[in-house]
C-alpha cells in the first residue's frame, strides 16, 4: 500500500502528463524535479515527496491561471466593437 502522498504524486502526475502529452515520462520527472529545486537546492535523489508533489501542484495552478487569463482575454476580445466600426 502507498501513502498517500505518493498517491497524490500519481494522480498529479497523470494530470500533468495530461497536459504535456509530448512529453515522454523521464522528462515529466526531471521537469519536475527542477521545478522542486526553486524551493530549495536539492540534489534529485535527496527531493522530499512533499517537494515533488507541490512542484507539479504549483505547476499545474500557473497553468490553470494562465489558460483562465488566455480565455477571458480571448472571451473579451470577441465581445468588443472591430476598429472602425461603430
Amino acid at each position: 500500500m502507498i501513502g498517500p502522498t505518493r498517491a497524490d504524486i500519481m494522480h498529479a502526475l497523470e494530470e500533468l502528463s495530461q497536459q504535456h502529452p509530448n512529453w515522454r515520462f523521464g522528462q515529466l520527472v526531471v521537469n519536475v524535479s527542477v521545478w522542486a529545486r526553486e524551493w530549495g537546492p536539492v540534489e534529485f535523489w535527496d527531493l522530499e515527496d512533499t517537494a515533488f508533489l507541490h512542484a507539479i501542484q504549483t505547476h499545474l495552478e500557473q497553468q490553470r491561471n494562465l489558460n483562465n487569463q488566455t480565455s477571458t482575454t480571448i472571451h473579451s476580445s470577441s465581445n468588443s466593437p472591430s476598429a472602425g466600426h461603430p
